[in-house]
């Protein structure tokens, strides 16, 4: 299995560009507010079972897949360096690679404005995202929000310049994910071929960073 982890800060897009590469690739999305939001039913932001649950869900949900031999997995996550983060993005390696699996991050990121322009908009409370602009704010002072993650190499994306759907296939040429999109469920000779999307030039200048 192929785990695709596209990570940022809030509002640079990800759901977005998640949803346009499970449409293009044919893989399921799990972003980070359908664990949250389901704990959140019982425990608020802060208490310890609410961290505690949201981990343990994920996590067991990525093995679980990799174990099942599923093609691929596409999540969401917004990275704060040399946090708990590090630990957790590790052992997701870990149990993913336990079973023959691969894991790949993708960081999106843009100018700052964007965020604060995006962030309250109200396509984002139906998922109950962060639509606060202190809020915000605080975060982006006490994390740097567009950090690679740690000891792992990611594709970077800049989603002032591109679409959604320029994004997610620019995702899927460099990381080499089908096209097709047909279901992770389908078997891997299933897939055929698919020809490559034009790129616009302005992708071509998006380069990986270790």
């Amino acid at each position: 299995m192929k785990h695709v982890i596209l990570y940022g800060p809030p509002a640079v897009g990800k759901l977005t560009v998640a949803e346009a590469l499970g449409e293009l690739t044919g893989w399921g999305v799990v972003h980070n507010h359908l664990s949250n939001n389901l704990v959140l039913e019982a425990f608020p932001y802060g208490h310890p079972e609410f961290s505690r649950l949201v981990i343990s869900f994920r996590t067991q949900l990525f093995e679980a897949a990799a174990k099942a031999r599923v093609d691929g997995l596409i999540s969401t996550l917004v990275y704060a360096p040399e946090s708990l983060d590090d630990k957790i993005i590790a052992a997701w390696k870990r149990k993913v690679a336990k079973h023959h699996g691969q894991t790949l991050f993708v960081r999106l990121h843009c100018k700052e404005a964007t965020l604060f322009r995006r962030v309250g908009d109200p396509s984002r409370v139906g998922h109950k995202k962060i639509i606060e602009k202190p809020f915000l704010k605080e975060w982006l002072k006490r994390f740097d929000l567009f950090a690679d993650v740690k000891g792992a190499s990611s594709l970077a994306i800049d989603t002032d310049k591109l679409k959604p759907s320029q994004a997610a296939e620019l995702i899927a040429l460099v990381l080499g994910l089908p096209m097709g999109g047909t279901s992770s469920k389908a078997k891997p000779d299933s897939l055929g071929k698919v020809k490559a999307p034009r790129i616009p030039k302005a992708v071509a200048k998006v380069k990986k960073r270790g």
